[in-house]
């Protein structure tokens, strides 16, 4: 016997795995199809979804879709979870909650790369001993920070300095927004830079981008990468992981981790011994 709680956990995993933008008419017929309901019914289901604040609907160029909301406390790793400023929230001893400001850039969760990316920030700081493996007092750069997501994540485990870079300047506000609610605007810079300005190294480099730009700054990506350093890549279709690991791998870094969600996935580098090479 097929319960409420069955069918409304099988709307939410149907939202949350599929590969397209759903219109709400075609969650409808697909749920009403699968458990031989009314539409009425089916539609009353996820209504009751909303209203918990579990779905959301929103536009997309004019067209209406329905989505997992992200204005709620969400878990997207380990440790980390999304809350909405001002949200009330009690975290358990180990969570790092990271606090975003609904805008217009990319990155704040809803995205499989940036729950991607999180995930590898989470899986280096907490499993791989990155932290004391660091040769000097570690600090990261994330090209095309967006909304500052990932940079504020790895500054949370552990980072002492960074440096976000983006070109659009929409981004760059709503980002050095998102460090100052995060408290720390002291510690994370949001710059509107080229990678040929910055002369340093850094001991993790993050960029969630697409494989041809990815591909394209390889070399600037070695420069900029310091001893013992860490590269976490996303932004990629599923298909382009293997070239992305072959380019990356070739001789400076050797993959650790990688994972897909949908048809996108992220990758995990750790820089190699110089010794080694």
């Amino acid at each position: 016997m097929i319960s409420d709680i069955d069918i409304k956990n099988y709307i939410l995993e149907f939202v949350k795995s599929s590969c397209e933008t759903i219109p709400p008419a075609k969650l409808e017929k697909d749920i009403a199809e699968k458990f031989s309901l009314k539409r009425k019914q089916a539609k009353s289901f996820i209504k009751i979804l909303t209203d918990q604040g579990l779905l959301a609907y929103k536009d997309i160029y004019g067209r209406t879709v329905i989505e997992i909301s992200f204005n709620r406390a969400v878990r997207v790793s380990k440790h980390f979870i999304l809350i909405p400023p001002g949200l009330a929230f009690k975290p358990e001893p180990e969570d790092v909650i990271i606090r975003l400001m609904p805008g217009a850039s990319f990155g704040v969760g809803e995205h499989p790369t940036t729950r991607l990316s999180l995930q590898a920030i989470d899986r280096l700081f907490s499993e791989t001993g990155f932290l004391e493996n660091c040769s000097k007092i570690p600090n990261l750069l994330d090209i095309g920070t967006g909304s500052g997501i990932l940079a504020i994540a790895a500054m949370k485990m552990g980072i002492k300095k960074g440096i976000g870079t983006d070109i659009d300047l929409c981004a760059v506000s709503e980002a050095r927004l998102n460090t100052e609610i995060n408290e720390l605007e002291n510690h994370l810079i949001i710059k509107n830079t080229a990678l040929e300005s910055l002369n340093k190294k850094f001991s993790l480099i993050i960029a969630n981008l697409r494989f041809p730009t990815l591909k394209t700054m390889y070399s600037q990506i070695v420069f900029l990468a310091d001893t013992s350093s860490a590269l976490v890549l996303s932004g990629i279709k599923i298909e382009e992981l293997p070239k992305l690991i072959d380019i990356y791998s070739k001789k400076y870094f050797s993959c650790q981790w990688h994972k897909t969600e949908k048809n996108w996935a992220a990758a995990l580098f750790i820089k190699n011994n110089p010794a080694q090479l």
